[in-house]
């Protein structure tokens, strides 16, 4: 099947497939859906994989209205409460199978493309509440666990990996939900603060773990990280918590506690380096130029996150619709600007808001690597459009020596530029670091009439914007 629109030969293609199928009417749509809900192994596989496929294809909105007028969209989602058990039974250290859980995963994949509809993102922003009895969410395994929860057996995940596999769809179908636009985001947002508030042991728990010293950091750790803080910065903080003042304040202490780590650019390359050594700690396979890029970017979108949640919460509390959770964000001392980077996690034992200092030097060091950003990427992209002139020592940087010198050189620099697109792709994601600069920037302008030492960082800036 074809998976986009657009006048081209998959889209003709697609149509052609849905045509077939929309010949054999309801009594195939009834099948299909109840495969996909009470169905068996395989077969409900099979059945929510089809599904997946049809809604994205269905121009017409019909499959999509089936499963909203028939109930079967109300039935998938309220089965994971009845599920419940199984997929906590999936996290023991030796599950019987894993059936239930390649079960879930095409269940919520179903779900992440209901929600890019109108209609079903509203049906699924009712059956929130639903999924906030889901205790599968709690059984997160400790960061102190025993070493067997974070190594893969022969035959099975780890048990971190499987937790993983279980909640990071769930909260990015959360977040896909609070991206949607229309008359039911208000109440979406509300919802999801209901479902953050309801888990807000295991949310606390995941971000407090980032804070612990003796913590190890890894790729996992910090997908987790990306996604529980853009889940709870889109949260908002609304109306209506004064029963869960304690909670949210405790939330909101701990993504605070995370700005001198992820929001202070000296220490992006300690992460970096950090993440690599675990990774060939646990025998991965690293290419190590085009990992450190990916953990730069998951660092990078860590530290939006807790910028664009500091702003919301600053905008929420000094409007007339300010929340009952208010809080000093960010206190008015500028000693850090005057000092080097390096706040290293110890330093977290502090019961004091981040300074405002922090983000004078966040923006410093975040324009210098801005400009050397761009000129990495214009120089990974001269050396892809010349892939054929690069010389054999070049190509070792691009590529596996101990597997690519046996291969004649047309093929090594065909899987050099392969590389090289992965790797621009990367770079070009880093972009994001706007975005970090530009939320920086809006709490340091206050700062302009407290210090001077701040203006040529901002002129650098605006020249990087301008040429860009």
């Amino acid at each position: 099947f074809g998976l986009w629109r657009g006048e081209n030969k998959m889209s003709r293609f697609a149509s052609r497939n849905l045509c077939v199928i929309q010949g054999y009417g309801e009594p195939f749509m009834e099948v299909v859906c109840r495969d996909a809900c009470s169905g068996q192994g395989v077969a409900k596989m099979l059945a929510l994989s089809l599904l997946d496929v049809l809604v994205s294809i269905d121009w017409e909105g019909k499959w999509m209205s089936h499963l909203l007028t028939k109930g079967y969209l109300e039935t998938m989602v309220t089965s994971l409460q009845w599920e419940d058990k199984t997929l906590q039974a999936v996290l023991h250290p030796k599950p019987e199978n894993l059936r239930p859980l390649f079960l879930y995963e095409s269940k919520m994949s179903f779900f992440n493309r209901v929600a890019l509809t109108p209609q079903g993102c509203q049906k699924l922003v009712s059956l929130i509440p639903s999924l906030s009895e889901c205790r599968f969410i709690d059984a997160r395994p400790s960061s102190h666990a025993s070493v067997t929860a974070w190594k893969q057996s022969d035959f099975f995940p780890s048990v971190v990996t499987r937790y993983h596999q279980l909640v990071l769809p769930l909260l990015r179908l959360l977040l896909c939900v609070l991206n949607s636009h229309g008359s039911h985001q208000v109440e979406a947002r509300s919802k999801v603060s209901g479902f953050v508030l309801a888990h807000s042991d295991v949310f606390s728990a995941m971000l407090k773990s980032h804070l612990h010293p003796d913590n190890t950091i890894a790729m996992a750790t910090l997908q987790e990280l990306e996604t529980v803080t853009a889940l709870i910065g889109q949260c908002g903080i609304g109306k209506g918590l004064e029963s869960e003042v304690p909670l949210a304040t405790a939330l909101q202490r701990h993504m605070l506690a995370l700005f001198p780590v992820y929001c202070c650019h000296g220490n992006w390359d300690g992460l970096v380096q950090e993440v690599t050594k675990v990774a060939e700690r646990e025998g991965e396979k690293v290419e190590r130029l085009l990992a450190t890029e990916k953990t730069l970017v998951l660092i990078q979108k860590i530290c939006a996150n807790l910028l664009a949640y500091c702003v919301a919460a600053m905008l929420t509390q000094s409007s007339e619709f300010a929340s009952p959770i208010c809080q000093i964000i960010l206190t008015l001392d500028l000693s850090l600007a005057l000092q080097g980077p390096g706040y290293s996690r110890e330093v977290l034992s502090s019961s004091l808001p981040p300074s405002m200092g922090l983000l004078v030097v966040h923006l410093r060091e975040c324009v210098e690597s801005l400009g050397k950003g761009v000129s990495s990427l214009s120089l990974l992209k001269k050396k892809l459009e010349n892939i054929t002139s690069i010389n054999s020592e070049e190509l070792k940087q691009f590529t596996d020596t101990s597997t690519m010198e046996a291969l004649p050189l047309a093929q090594q620099q065909a899987i050099a530029g392969k590389r090289l697109r992965e790797l621009i792709r990367v770079k070009w994601q880093q972009t994001s670091l706007y975005h970090c600069i530009s939320l920086s920037l809006t709490h340091s302008c206050s700062l302009l009439s407290l210090s001077t030492s701040i203006l040529p960082s901002l002129y650098k800036l605006y020249m990087y914007l301008n040429a860009s």
